[in-house]
């Protein structure tokens, strides 16, 4: 049983961990597969969350589809509400499963997005630019963070 002084505390994390009004973030994402014709994927961005007992925080919904080989470019959007009272910035990743292989098997990967996004903000804007030709596991990827008149940071 929950002690009125635990409630209070697990009360005052939750205020403090979660800001007024949402973050807005925008992907713009442009992926080059080195093989043809063509090749299917699914990618959602989520925002990684260090603390043990909590998972991922989704930002996007998933979107999937197939593109054709050579460069492709898409737009996704969503939002957070803040972030751990500890937290540095929104640490963003990106989830994709694709086939764009040479033998066009399904592989999976986890790309960290770099650099952190400012908490409170007001929008979290990515470009972002990947050959993902045989790319599965574990990938750091550097995107561009823009501002509101489309300034690289």
């Amino acid at each position: 049983m929950l002690q009125p002084f635990n409630i209070l505390l697990l009360l005052l994390l939750h205020v403090f961990s979660t800001s007024a009004d949402p973050d807005k973030f925008r992907f713009d994402v442009s992926f080059q597969c080195n093989y043809s014709p063509s090749y299917h994927y699914k990618v959602q961005f989520v925002e990684w969350d260090w603390w043990l007992f909590n998972s991922d925080d989704v930002i996007t919904q998933e979107k999937q589809g197939e593109a054709p080989s050579g460069i492709f470019n898409f737009t996704m959007s969503g939002f957070l509400n803040g972030d751990e009272l500890t937290s540095e910035g929104y640490d963003v990743r990106m989830k994709l499963s694709h086939n764009c292989t040479q033998n066009h098997e399904d592989v999976d990967s986890y790309m960290t997005i770099k650099p952190l996004c400012k908490i409170g903000e007001g929008l979290c804007y990515f470009r972002i630019t990947k050959d993902i030709s045989d790319a599965k596991g574990d990938i750091r990827v550097y995107g561009n963070l823009v501002d509101y008149n489309y300034n690289v940071l």
